[in-house]
């Protein structure tokens, strides 16, 4: 959803995760259809919240609304603007932690690493400290 620039799914993204975790887990873990429906739709769901359901989301999460990925070289980010702010705090990086807040809904992306502006959405693995913030705003 990240890569096609569909910023609209980000609303469906958590709609679908507030139901899911009131049923139990992750929705490709719950059933061997090829196609997932809505959770109203299930009865074969098997039981309790799993651990893994956790992790998968939070990775979702982060590509989904931050385009986070990571290289040897470093961090690279391409977040989409959403009406919703969307914040993590203490991303662990390669023992660095990171806090990331990412506002505004627009075209134009800006990056603050540790309140000094940034040439674009890649931050090598030199560039970070012990603790870091980052502030991405969407105008």
């Amino acid at each position: 959803m990240n890569a096609t620039g569909d910023s609209a799914s980000l609303d469906d993204f958590e709609r679908i995760i507030t139901a899911y975790w009131q049923i139990c887990t992750y929705p490709e873990g719950q059933t061997n259809d090829i196609v997932n429906t809505d959770p109203s739709e299930y009865e074969d769901t098997p039981g309790i919240k799993q651990a893994f359901t956790a992790k998968c989301w939070c990775c979702d999460a982060l590509e989904l609304h931050l385009g986070l990925r990571l290289s040897l070289e470093g961090v690279h980010l391409n977040p989409l603007g959403g009406n919703k702010d969307f914040e993590v705090n203490n991303l662990s990086l390669r023992g660095k932690t990171l806090d990331i807040r990412r506002t505004g809904n627009g075209k134009n992306v800006l990056y603050f690493l540790k309140g000094d502006k940034l040439k674009s959405g890649f931050i090598s693995w030199d560039m970070l400290k012990s603790h870091n913030s980052l502030k991405i705003v969407i105008v």
